[in-house]
């Protein structure tokens, strides 16, 4: 619980440099992810696993902010796409930059025997999450519960 709330600290304090939310900045995350072609609102949906309104107040701080763009699709003009604008990289690696900062203090820290570790423990998360299989994968990462067997 600790280490998520300090995740989420410096994430907040890594959006903020770019007067971003969390959310806005995983979004642009997403989006860049999705490049060239972006994502669908439907997509940011699946991929963020928020509701559609909350998706279509994000995208639309984000278009207003000049950050997102939205283009019809060649092969279906009724859908549309939001792709990151220059503006939109430029924040979200401002973002990533400051985050990378702050990890690389914290990996600072640690032993380069932890560090390794840890970073091969978050790889086969990575990848464990990527294939869909996230489940027994994220179990392993959690303490055990109180009482449990």
């Amino acid at each position: 619980m600790l280490l998520s709330k300090r995740f989420r600290d410096g994430l907040a304090r890594g959006a903020a440099h770019c007067r971003l939310a969390e959310t806005e900045f995983i979004v642009l995350c997403a989006c860049v992810a999705a490049e060239p072609d972006g994502l669908s609102q439907t997509g940011l949906v699946a991929r963020l696993g928020v509701s559609p309104g909350q998706v279509s107040g994000l995208v639309e701080r984000l278009r207003q902010a000049g950050l997102l763009e939205a283009r019809r699709s060649a092969a279906d003009r009724r859908r549309q796409f939001w792709q990151v604008t220059s503006a939109g990289r430029q924040a979200a690696e401002t973002v990533l930059n400051h985050l990378e900062t702050w990890a690389s203090g914290i990996e600072a820290s640690l032993n380069a025997g932890a560090a390794a570790n840890l970073i091969a423990a978050l790889d086969q998360l990575a990848r464990a999450i990527a294939d869909g299989n996230s489940g027994p994968a994220v179990l392993a990462f959690c303490p055990p519960r109180q009482g449990a067997a």
